[in-house]
């Protein structure tokens, strides 16, 4: 369990995160400074962090921040092997300029895909509109956890979607479209509009193929309990679909 923690009577000198050990019941806490990156807490105004996620090995927190609702960034923090200690290490950080709806890390710790959309506002400007193709609603970005490296990057928009009104169209107001990503051990799915799941190929990012769930928006998807389907919540009902 995670939460971002703010001291609003010390201007972020005691900001940080805080979990807890559900196997001790231990409440830990570390401020950012004490995690080796004072940035983030320099100025409370202007940063938000918007997710938390803890790597499936426990070893790796992600931390994705938002810069005066203009960039954002992503940074990985080595924190939890440490618990009460400095930690000497700085984050491996990952600078975004836009935002990310969602992320999630693969099964082996040593990767993560993230879902980037525009931040709100960017695509009703005009000299944005013309770098976006046809139905463009955001971009998946696997990046490595262990060390600064992109693995790929796949734009999702009209070639893969079919839904020819992306955000740049003046869909998807205020905050873009919220892309939701689940990553499987060989496959890593993506939410489109008209409740539509997009796979693609883990290790190349190439596409493999499109699955239509009942319902027009699908606001959540995770794991079922067995392992090996997948579980959608839509504007219409909560789903349950065979992961192949």
């Amino acid at each position: 369990m995670l939460d971002a923690c703010k001291n609003y009577d010390k201007r972020g000198e005691e900001d940080g995160t805080a979990w807890i050990d559900l196997q001790t019941g231990e409440t830990i806490f570390l401020t950012w400074s004490k995690m080796n990156y004072i940035s983030l807490s320099q100025d409370e105004s202007s940063i938000i962090v918007a997710q938390m996620e803890l790597s499936p090995d426990q070893k790796q927190l992600a931390v994705y921040v938002w810069y005066d609702c203009s960039a954002s960034a992503m940074y990985l923090f080595p924190n939890l092997q440490y618990k009460h200690q400095p930690v000497e290490e700085r984050p491996l950080s990952y600078y975004i300029g836009d935002n990310i709806s969602d992320f999630c890390y693969h099964a082996d710790s040593t990767r993560m895909v993230c879902f980037k959309t525009m931040k709100p506002g960017d695509w009703k400007l005009d000299e944005y509109r013309e770098h976006f193709t046809p139905g463009w609603l955001g971009e998946l970005i696997a990046q490595s956890t262990t060390h600064q490296e992109e693995l790929w990057r796949v734009t999702i928009d009209a070639s893969l979607t079919g839904w020819e009104r992306g955000i740049v169209e003046g869909n998807y107001e205020p905050d873009g479209y919220g892309g939701k990503v689940l990553v499987g051990e060989t496959e890593v799915v993506c939410t489109a509009p008209g409740g539509q799941l997009l796979f693609f190929d883990m290790e190349s990012g190439s596409f493999k193929r499109k699955v239509k769930v009942s319902g027009d928006y699908i606001y959540a998807i995770g794991w079922h309990r067995d392992g090996d389907k997948i579980r959608v919540a839509t504007d219409q009902e909560l789903q349950v679909i065979e992961w192949k």
